[in-house]
């Protein structure tokens, strides 16, 4: 933190204590002051024991008044317990001699108004709110609000990381007479104006004023008569009081009041009959004995209704003051003052709000929050923040109504005194204004003030005086954006969500707001598949100045305190709760899983670390390869911290894959291997350079973890702001590592075109420096979505021999990225149709995975489940069960019984079952997917979806067309809610249903089914895809039932021509395009035409081994053989019948033709 920062962060004024600075405090050493305020001082510091510097905040307080100092320590300790990437992190709190210190994050950077004031795109403004948003839900996670969210309470590290500042810190404020309240994060501060007026006085000077009359001055010129008077009034000079504010035009009564505190009634009533106020005199009976007088003699010559209830209400008659002003039609903010003076804030302020301002609604504002203040001018814009310096620093530039009114706008002011509101009035909510109690909707609402002036350039409220504001912000009038801003309404309809009147109407909390934030992102999630290993990013030096330690330490046992900062008791707690708090099933039992792994990993770390240290102590390891190796081991530790701050703030998605977060970190031992090591030379040699390059490979280490979490488009928001950052470096190394994280962001959201292209952009730039690693891992991705998702084999063969030779010159074969590559390569050989080779590498690629990890890792049963799908489509359909199987078991024994990955592997499980023909295992396997998605994901879950669909088929082989159909539906329900009425899934369930209702004999409902799949299929992939294949197939069948033959005739016609177009013409999959073409033909009475379709039929499923489908194709084209009538024709056909009933399976399914039948047609059949 700098001096600067300090200034930021404090805000405040000196207080009436001086704040010692020792050379040592406790274990620190105070190395410079950085800033001092009202709150205390910051100084630079440097703590031995963890060799690094830090800044430690002394707080001002009451020294000797234990009670205070306990609270000044619970507030502290909070925000010690809150640890996150985006708050400035507390290290440390303690008493020392009377002192309340403040151990903290050393941060060099600038303030967040700073930043937005060198002009910023829209991306990067929302990349850093919503840094700053996550820690303020951070915040809100473990029980605290801000109160005072604003651009200068963020801080933008070197490393482009905001930190949130100053988190509880504003309620350290209070006086004595608050200390003994337990600290409350939710709880409103509340107390007369005129207490406010009076600490103020007491406190010294105010913005700038060197004596008493000064400040009483200052406060009079912007607008605040009654109270400036006050000042000289409460330090016993009433007369002067009184004279300044007949100078300056103030009312009678306010003068006279003054005088008559301080000196004499009748020297008051003097002057008012001297200035011809007689109904202000009616103010100083009442102020020495009748409020009853007051208010006759009030009545009787119409004099100030104000001033009759502030003569009532100052005898303690609130009510009567109000029904006095009521009945008579009094000033609103007289009305007001009384109330609020009384303690009833939010009275006050509701009268405001529903009546207008009066002439005394600044004074009671400024009263109740803003310590005097009456007068502001235009909101500042994000390029001229309105910053309150009350300490060293810089004065933003703000234009105030009054020209010699210093630059420090009303609007900007801190309310952190006794009696006043907590927060700066223009970032203040409405519930702040009406003293309500405060909670985490209060943060929200500033957050979208300072957010909406960001990109709008102006604040969403207008006023010219703290009443109008007032009234703008109760009222919930925020203006529209000044025209030629250019605001997306998406984001527009966020902020006016988030700045509503009524709380209850806001967002829910902040990472609601957070994921509106990043709507434009995507929703869809989709688990990574077994592409390549999660991109490795070594984090670099820190930004801050080594500081010589003053005395020598014990070397090398800095390991577990280092560790105790990211994996401790505290964040334990902090994860169970998060993980408690998401009402999952399977949550308790997935912590007590992944808990112990965390524990194995923070020891090996540690126990690399000083074997390391010792190492190089013992000269074993020189310093450039000690630097590197330890480079690695800090970047690997804030790996660990990300994931575990990730699973503290823990959603459904993270709790789902906190196995995959825990198994994704790299193992310690990595760091000590120098081929493993981030290569020195992609390490800048220039020491700045070099900490903003660390400070990018940080934020990638954190969106990684989001990655891992499945918060893909979170992930990617903050991949994209890395990318810009390393691409303003001129750092195609760090450029590569932020393309890579976008790139497995852009395929867990579905978007595989999108992802293709942030592979290559990472490779490119890997290959511009040799940066080997992140082009291998880029390589492999490639090759995986070639291979898969996109179906392209010639492109799949280019990256194919890319992605080998880049792995094997990291020497990596026998790895992660070894198994990934041989995964790969077999889903492309399954796509070129190398039967041989596509079985060799996912045996390779499963037998090496057992070799490297251990036998419960998720990467096994992955590529277990990459292998059976291979096998499957080979009809090896044991040797795909096995695989299934295996990979179910080691789910269930790393998960447990009810986790959703299960249901994954039961799903799988449940399909090659129903290929072996074991009917009630399958559907038990499927119902167990269902029951495990429907009890941890809910009942409408997309994975249910397909479940149902594959469930139908089951039920359509028991012969039980209900319930079929009653599957069938559901999934098609699922689709459509999930993905919506035009989506690919949507047309798969439809296609799905529509035959289920074919075989029902319900031909006439299943062909607009049918239709309507086809439609978007051809809308969303295009005609010609091969996946339109089946939906068309399925049209053809439909309208073949319907009688129109050439029709149908012309839909198998175009589903073979696609089937062959997508599998090549020896592909087993056309032969039912030929089967069904063939049938059409032979009703049409074209024996001649049908026989090629169906010979071809036959010699396919004959080559497959498929003999009960063979049986159906040897049927029809005995049909076809018979109306060609020659002899020799009619004699082959009887024989193919002949074998045809040995063949056909009566209970397959997909056979339509029944041995029966093809006994009773050679029965019928005979040569003459």
């Amino acid at each position: 933190m700098t001096g600067d920062e300090a200034t930021i962060a404090g805000g405040e004024q000196t207080g009436p204590e001086p704040v010692l600075a020792p050379r040592r405090l406790g274990r620190y050493v105070l190395l410079e002051e950085l800033g001092r305020g009202g709150m205390g001082a910051v100084f630079g510091a440097y703590d031995p024991e963890l060799d690094r510097k830090i800044a430690v905040k002394v707080l001002a307080g009451d020294g000797g008044d234990p009670t205070r100092q306990a609270r000044l320590l619970r507030e502290a300790q909070a925000l010690a317990r809150l640890a996150h990437p985006n708050v400035v992190a507390v290290h440390d709190v303690g008493l020392i001699d009377g002192q309340v210190y403040v151990a903290m994050e050393y941060v060099q950077g600038e303030s967040l108004r700073a930043w937005l004031g060198r002009g910023r795109s829209l991306r990067e403004l929302l990349d850093m709110f919503i840094q700053a948003g996550r820690g303020l839900a951070a915040a809100h996670a473990v029980g605290l609000i801000h109160r005072d969210f604003k651009p200068d309470n963020v801080v933008v590290g070197r490393d482009g990381r905001a930190r949130v500042l100053d988190f509880g810190l504003a309620a350290l404020a209070g006086t004595a007479a608050d200390a003994g309240a337990p600290a409350r994060p939710d709880a409103a501060v509340r107390g007369s104006g005129s207490e406010a007026v009076t600490m103020l006085a007491a406190r010294g000077p105010v913005g700038g004023a060197a004596t008493w009359g000064d400040a009483a001055t200052l406060l009079a010129s912007r607008g605040a008569e009654s109270e400036a008077a006050t000042v000289p009034a409460s330090r016993g000079s009433g007369s002067d009081a009184a004279l300044m504010l007949a100078a300056r035009g103030s009312s009678g009564g306010d003068a006279a009041t003054v005088m008559a505190s301080r000196e004499s009634v009748n020297a008051a009533a003097t002057m008012l009959a001297s200035r011809g106020a007689e109904s202000d005199a009616a103010t100083m009976p009442a102020s020495r004995g009748s409020v009853g007088d007051a208010a006759t003699v009030l009545a009787a010559r119409g004099g100030s209704v104000g001033d009759a209830a502030t003569a009532m209400a100052s005898r303690g008659s609130v009510g009567d003051a109000a029904t006095v002003l009521a009945a008579r039609g009094g000033s609103v903010g007289d009305a007001a003052t009384v109330m609020a003076s009384r303690g009833s804030v939010g009275d006050a302020a509701t009268m405001l709000a529903s009546r207008g301002p009066g002439s005394d609604a600044a004074t009671m504002l400024a009263g109740r929050g803003t310590v005097g203040d009456a007068t502001v001018g235009p909101p500042a814009g994000p390029a001229s923040g309105a910053v309150v310096t009350r300490g060293p620093g810089p004065v933003g530039d703000v234009t105030t109504a009054r020209s010699h009114v210093p630059k420090a706008s009303l609007l900007a002011s801190r309310l952190t005194a006794a009696g006043a509101l907590m927060g700066t009035l223009a970032y203040m909510s409405p519930e702040q204004y009406a003293g309500a109690e405060l909670d985490a909707a209060t943060d929200q609402f500033s957050f979208c003030v300072a957010l909406y002036e960001a990109v709008c350039g102006q604040r969403p409220f207008a006023g010219e005086s703290p009443a109008e504001y007032a009234l703008a912000v109760t009222a919930g009038a925020v203006r529209p954006p000044p025209r030629g801003a250019e605001v997306p309404r998406w984001l527009l309809r966020a902020l006016q969500r988030g700045l509503a009147v009524d709380r209850r109407a806001r967002f829910p909390d902040m990472p609601a707001l957070l994921a509106e934030l990043t709507r434009d992102r995507g929703r869809v999630r989709r688990g990574l598949g077994s592409a390549g290993a999660a991109v490795v990013v070594a984090a670099g030096v820190f930004a801050a100045t080594r500081v010589t330690p003053p005395a020598a330490e014990a070397p090398c046992s800095g390991a577990a305190a280092e560790v105790a900062a990211v994996w401790d008791d505290d964040r334990r707690a902090a994860v169970e709760r998060a993980f408690a708090a998401t009402g999952l099933a399977y949550a308790a039992e997935t912590l007590a899983r992944v808990g112990p792994r965390l524990d194995a990993l923070a020891g090996r770390w540690a126990a690399v670390h000083t074997a390391t240290c010792q190492a190089h102590q013992r000269g074993e390891l020189s310093d450039a390869l000690f630097d590197r190796q330890m480079m690695c081991l800090k970047g690997q530790l804030r790996g660990v911290a990300a994931r575990v701050e990730v699973l503290a703030r823990a959603d459904a998605a993270a709790v789902e894959r906190a196995a995959v977060l825990v198994d994704g970190l790299p193992p310690a031992e990595d760091c000590a291997d120098p081929a493993k090591l981030l290569p020195e030379r992609l390490v800048p040699a220039d020491a700045r350079v070099a900490a903003e390059v660390a400070a990018v490979r940080e934020r990638l280490v954190a969106a990684e973890a989001e990655h891992a979490a499945g918060h893909y488009d979170v992930a990617l928001a903050a991949a994209d702001g890395a990318a810009i950052a390393a691409r303003a470096l001129a750092q195609p190394a760090v450029v590569a590592e932020a393309e890579m994280v976008a790139a497995y962001a852009c395929h867990g959201l579905a978007e595989f075109r999108q992802a293709r292209e942030r592979a290559l952009q990472a490779l490119w730039a890997a290959l511009e420096v040799d940066h080997v690693e992140s082009a291998a891992t880029a390589a492999l991705l490639l090759l995986a979505l070639a291979a898969d998702e996109l179906a392209d084999a010639r492109d799949g063969a280019l990256w194919r021999g890319q992605a080998r030779a880049l792995v094997r010159r990291l020497g990596g074969e026998d790895t992660r990225d070894g198994v990934a590559l041989r995964t790969g390569m077999a889903q492309l050989a399954l796509l070129e149709e190398d039967r041989d080779e596509a079985l060799r590498l996912s045996d390779e690629a499963v037998a090496l995975a057992e070799r490297i990890v251990a036998p419960d890792d998720l990467l096994i049963p992955e590529v277990l489940g990459a292998a059976g799908r291979i096998r499957r489509n080979y009809e090896l359909f044991a040797e795909a069960h096995r695989d299934y199987a295996r990979a179910r078991e080691i789910f269930r024994a790393r998960l447990g019984d009810n986790h959703p990955m299960l249901a994954h592997a039961s799903h799988n499980l449940g399909a090659v079952l129903e290929d072996l023909g074991r009917i009630d295992e399958s559907e038990a396997a499927y119902l167990e997917a269902i029951r495990l998605i429907e009890g941890s994901i809910g009942p409408d879950a997309a994975a249910a979806g397909f479940v149902y669909n594959n469930l139908s088929d089951i039920y359509v082989d028991k012969r039980d067309l209900a319930r079929a159909e009653a599957s069938a539906r559901k999934a098609v329900e699922i689709f459509e809610r999930e993905f919506g009425p035009d989506h690919p899934r949507t047309a798969l369930g439809l296609n799905n249903l529509a035959s289920v209702l074919g075989k029902a004999r319900r031909e006439a409902e299943a062909l607009p089914l049918f239709e309507r799949s086809v439609a978007i299929y051809e809308k969303t992939l295009g005609p010609d895809r091969y996946d339109v294949a089946f939906p068309v197939h399925g049209l053809g069948t439909a309208v073949l039932a319907a009688g129109d033959l050439p029709r149908a005739e012309a839909l198998f016609r175009r589903a073979l021509a696609l089937t062959t177009a997508g599998v090549g013409a020896d592909h087993v999959e056309n032969a039912t395009e030929h089967l069904w073409l063939g049938r059409t033909l032979l009703l049409q009475r074209r024996a001649r035409e049908a026989a090629p379709s169906l010979e071809r039929a036959l010699a396919l499923w004959t080559a497959n081994d498929r003999p009960s489908r063979a049986g159906e194709a040897r049927f029809l084209l005995a049909q076809a053989l018979w109306q060609l009538g020659g002899r020799d024709d009619r004699a082959r056909a009887l024989r193919e019948a002949a074998q045809a009933a040995a063949t056909i399976d009566d209970g397959d399914p997909q056979v339509r033709v029944r041995r029966a039948e093809v006994t009773a047609w050679l029965a019928a059949h005979k040569l003459p």
